[in-house]
């Protein structure tokens, strides 16, 4: 990303001065304040399939686009579940238990 400037906030106040100034922040949810306080967001990409913990009235006030991880997980969850099968089918689990 070239053209863009990506940074990742590692305290709470380094999260708000840097959502304050960014145009998109992904994360699992995003606070009230923090959209308020970011004049320039317009996307939030949520990086779970359900929103229901974003403030979606102040989201919508402030013209801010969500997008979610929906369907993105599935094919992931359908191969670990099974590997896992097949772990067992096959008492591979019994190997792991051995020292």
């Amino acid at each position: 990303l070239p053209k863009y400037e990506v940074a990742f906030a590692r305290t709470a106040a380094e999260r708000e001065q840097l959502v304050a100034d960014a145009t998109a922040v992904t994360g699992y949810r995003i606070f009230e304040s923090l959209v308020e306080s970011a004049e320039e967001l317009s996307f939030f990409d949520c990086t779970f399939a359900g929103t229901d913990r974003l403030p979606t009235d102040t989201i919508e006030a402030n013209a801010v686009t969500v997008e979610n991880a929906s369907g993105v997980h599935g094919p992931d969850v359908a191969e670990q579940m099974l590997d896992y099968i097949l772990t067992f089918v096959h008492r591979l689990d019994q190997g792991w238990q051995q020292e």
